[in-house]
């Protein structure tokens, strides 16, 4: 078992909250703890069930193991609801910067943020790595 890199966890996640896609961390909950298959809760995000196995695969690498990242995705989660994204999601290929007043395509939207939106991903990442932090200390119940 690796040893949880919980800044990356809370880096990766936090761009992914801003940029306007936290809801991939509602589908990787109902993939890796709810056992849905992953077509099913792909088609039901709007992403392929090849795009959400990757991003479980990213989460679980960063929390250490599958175990880990099944404890910490509830606080993830929990955490995304407080952040209001920069960007917000049109459709499956358009972002509207709520900022800039801009629209951009879906590979244009996280490099937007980290550019021109660092001080709003670098406080969504605060709020992640204090969070994890929390949780990593506080006895399992």
């Amino acid at each position: 078992m690796a040893s949880p890199d919980l800044n990356s966890l809370a880096q990766y996640v936090a761009l992914k909250v801003v940029s306007g896609n936290g809801a991939v961390l509602k589908a990787v909950e109902e993939y890796l703890i709810g056992g849905q298959s992953p077509s099913k809760v792909a088609y039901k995000y709007g992403l392929s069930k090849y795009q959400l196995r990757g991003y479980a695969q990213r989460i679980i690498e960063k929390c250490g193991s599958e175990h880990t990242a099944k404890m910490l995705l509830p606080t993830l989660i929990s955490v995304a609801s407080t952040i209001e994204p920069t960007l917000k999601k049109v459709d499956e290929v358009r972002y509207n910067c709520s900022k800039c007043k801009i629209s951009l395509t879906k590979d244009e939207a996280e490099e937007h943020v980290k550019q021109k939106h660092k001080d709003d991903l670098s406080s969504a990442t605060i709020k992640f790595s204090n969070s994890l932090a929390l949780a990593q200390v506080m006895p399992k119940m």
